[in-house]
């Protein structure tokens, strides 16, 4: 894997990283915004998605097939489930307090 130059990178962010994780040859990033942005091995942004929790995105987590995130919504806590073509799977709804590993 190739370095990640900063300049290229972070500064898609619009406020602090909060989280990271590998997944699929991909690294991914969320922020307390809620934005969570895939990056190829070069740190190319290859899909940004504001709002994925509109709460801030508390913490990620990855198997073989899917990306794992949780973070704040109006309501309550959520786990949003991914997949390697940056679509959202599922939802696990119902904590009430912060989720912060996954």
């Amino acid at each position: 894997m190739s370095k990640i130059k900063a300049k290229d990178s972070w500064k898609k962010h619009k406020i602090d990283v909060v989280c990271m994780c590998a997944f699929s040859g991909m690294l991914c990033s969320g922020d307390e915004a809620g934005t969570l942005i895939f990056w190829n091995e070069k740190g190319k942004m290859l899909k940004c998605i504001e709002r994925a929790h509109p709460g801030g995105l508390f913490c990620l987590a990855s198997s073989d097939k899917h990306l794992f995130s949780a973070g704040g919504d109006p309501d309550m806590k959520v786990i949003r489930v991914w997949d390697s073509k940056f679509e959202k799977v599922m939802e696990l709804k119902g904590h009430i307090e912060n989720i912060n590993a996954l």
